[in-house]
């Protein structure tokens, strides 16, 4: 199985990661981190209760770039 390489921005600069696992899909991440499968770069609201409960472990928060970390929501116009 190859290795898939992404890039992280934190606040000390960017850093290449590379796993075997890249996806879009936050679930996907979320659960693959809760079976133990490495560390996901997920919203703080998509795993809270996860972190509240002791399932997840916050990592690299003295790292973490909020401007890197924006949520947008599109509302589509009607026509």
């Amino acid at each position: 199985m190859s290795s898939i390489k992404k890039e992280w921005p934190l606040k000390t600069g960017t850093i290449q990661t590379q796993g075997w696992l890249s996806s879009n899909e936050n679930s996907l991440l979320k659960e693959s981190a809760l079976s133990g499968n490495g560390i996901a770069r997920l919203a703080n609201y998509y795993v809270q209760r996860d972190v509240e409960r002791g399932r997840l472990n916050q990592v690299l928060t003295q790292e973490t770039d909020h401007q890197h970390n924006s949520v947008y929501l599109v509302y589509p116009q009607l026509i």
